[in-house]
């Protein structure tokens, strides 16, 4: 045991093989590359070790071992090289997930979170990203405070933090360390993406760096779309994926608050694409749509469900029964159907009111649970001049 640990601190250990009964011996594979350069001075300290060539085939190859279990030897390997750092500590601190963005992996908060990682050298980084086939490291901290939600990452390994993700067939670029993208909302941008847009202007209040301008444009085939977003790092990722994807000359970006600089009387949709709640600008969404012939609201939404019963239209009642029977209880339906009826009172409110309007709900759209008791919905509502 002792010599293995002299190899494995020397990094001598051959990772495609383990130890091997031969004979009365047990071999200790070593790379061949670091026995040439240490060995010599291994044998000389260590008399209980003979070197010998073998045949390969004759040794037990190493177990295939998951990136979490890479992790765990690695940390090994280098607190027994480091002079003994705690190692049941840093394995504690080990990361259980990630995401990999191209040839970036990004690690969540809470891992490679304690300061003596800082005394790691670059080769043990440039190891962890070899695990995942990556050339680059990111680390998450605790988001900024400061009205964008923007990211707090490190960037461990490497210079560039810009990463690519393609989404059914669109590219969304951004810089990991200003922006996030939520892959949670692949059903609602599936959804959008099967629209049929060619002759409507589209109006996305929260655009971000694209996450649902892109699919209106690129899929749906929108005219137009006016993407409305206040923060500056966000513009600069909307704009170069707009490039990326060739449709920037149908777009037209609008800098700041929406409620101040939105487009009035041109939509034949507004997407407010704002969870928990997009309530403060539906003001600026109904002032958006055409005011001859009205539109859809986009509108989402988290929802609690609770037990409790309110006064809510039946047709809508109606609308979430036929769709969502057996998938969710009596009583999501009914907290669904109240906070839509809230909705609904709320936006009659906000429209033009030298007009009578009608609002009817066309679809709703569940597109994830965030808790028991949390969900992220899409009503679609349809906004229409009254004819009388």
């Amino acid at each position: 045991m002792q010599n293995l640990n002299i190899c494995d601190k020397e990094n001598l250990l051959h990772k495609d093989f383990r130890l091997t009964q031969i004979k009365n011996l047990v071999a200790i594979p070593l790379s061949f590359e670091s026995t040439l350069i240490n060995m010599n001075d291994l044998l000389k300290d260590n008399s209980s070790l003979q070197m010998q060539f073998v045949d390969s085939n004759t040794l037990l190859k190493s177990k295939i071992k998951n990136p979490s279990e890479q992790l765990v030897e690695l940390c090994y390997q280098y607190s027994l090289k480091l002079d003994g750092l705690p190692f049941d500590e840093l394995k504690k601190n080990l990361p259980k997930r990630w995401e990999i963005h191209g040839n970036l992996i990004l690690f969540p908060d809470h891992s490679f979170s304690l300061k003596i990682w800082e005394i790691f050298p670059q080769d043990f980084w440039i190891r962890v990203a070899k695990v995942f086939n990556a050339e680059r490291i990111a680390i998450k901290s605790k988001i900024i405070g400061d009205g964008f939600r923007t990211p707090n990452v490190i960037l461990r390994l490497g210079n560039d933090s810009w990463v690519e993700h393609i989404d059914n067939g669109i590219k969304y670029a951004y810089d990991v360390r200003l922006n996030m993208f939520s892959k949670g909302n692949i059903t609602e941008k599936l959804r959008i993406s099967s629209f049929n847009c060619e002759n409507e202007v589209i109006v996305d209040l929260f655009a971000g760096i694209g996450y649902f301008t892109l699919p209106y444009l690129v899929k749906a085939r929108a005219h137009t779309v006016y993407a409305c977003e206040w923060n500056p790092n966000a513009i600069i990722a909307l704009k170069r994926n707009l490039e990326i994807n060739g449709v920037n000359d149908r777009c037209i970006v609008i800098e700041g608050d929406n409620r101040k600089n939105a487009p009035r009387n041109v939509a034949d949709r507004v997407n407010l694409g704002l969870i928990p709640t997009s309530q403060m600008s539906w003001k600026a969404a109904c002032d958006a749509l055409k005011i001859d012939s009205g539109g859809v609201l986009h509108v989402h939404e988290n929802v609690t469900c609770k037990d409790d019963t309110s006064i809510c239209s039946c047709s809508n009642v109606c609308l979430v029964y036929l769709k969502y029977n057996g998938h969710v209880n009596n009583s999501k339906r009914t907290s669904w159907c109240t906070h839509l009826h809230y909705c609904m009172s709320e936006i009659r409110k906000l429209l033009p009111s030298m007009f009578s309007w009608n609002i009817t709900v066309s679809h709703i759209e569940y597109v994830k649970s965030y808790a028991p008791h949390l969900d992220h919905l899409v009503f679609d509502l349809l906004i229409s001049r009254n004819s009388s």
